[in-house]
């Protein structure tokens, strides 16, 4: 099961300062990320990973694109319609990405769970396979993780076992869009329905 928390879900950062949840990298990079992350969901992070743009695009090119059913309205300059569509790196990014759509970023969520159970499905694929050792190489590029090989080649052949037919969910953190005295918008967490969301992920 994946979880996606919105990026300005406000939560407290530090001893009595609230701020955006995607502050945390800011103050204090990923220690502070991983610390405010698990003292808000109670959920323990044992590894991270963190890709930038360029990373995300030229992992999807080395797999050779991903299918993606696209729905919703995009700048005609992308030639973003409707249906079933093959997306290159620069495009599934510009896809992830945008914020312009009614629900704004929880759309954004959204269209990044359905890139991610693409990509899944993108992995399993045997031409995908194939470009394993061109696709490591994009990845010890463009991925800094605190993952080991050994544990990283564990998760892949675990990933491989469960096959293409396995279940895989996703659910997002809640909240009430508002603005704040200074005008910051942000999203005030909805407690109990995250909290029944997050019971599901605690051990």
């Amino acid at each position: 099961e994946l979880l996606s928390i919105p990026r300005d879900l406000l939560v407290e950062i530090e001893p009595g300062v609230k701020d955006r949840i995607n502050a945390a990298y800011a103050y204090g990079g990923i220690e502070q990320t991983v610390i405010t992350l698990q003292s808000y969901t109670e959920v323990p992070i044992d590894r991270y990973a963190i890709v930038d743009f360029e990373g995300f695009e030229d992992i999807i090119n080395a797999m050779g694109m991903v299918e993606v059913d696209v729905e919703g309205k995009f700048p005609q300059a992308w030639h973003m319609e409707d249906g079933l569509q093959r997306l290159n790196g620069h495009r599934a990014l510009l896809y992830a990405r945008y914020r312009g759509t009614p629900g704004g970023d929880l759309d954004r969520i959204e269209r990044q769970q359905q890139l991610v159970a693409a990509l899944r499905s993108k992995a399993l694929d045997w031409d995908t396979i194939t470009e394993l050792p061109r696709i490591m190489r994009v990845m010890n590029e463009n991925v800094e993780t605190d993952l080991g090989f050994r544990e990283a080649l564990t998760l892949g052949r675990v990933f491989i076992s469960q096959g293409r037919n396995a279940q895989m969910t996703s659910v997002q953190l809640e909240g009430t869009p508002t603005t704040l005295p200074s005008g910051a918008q942000v999203l005030v967490p909805n407690e109990a329905a995250n909290e029944a969301i997050l019971e599901e992920f605690r051990y």
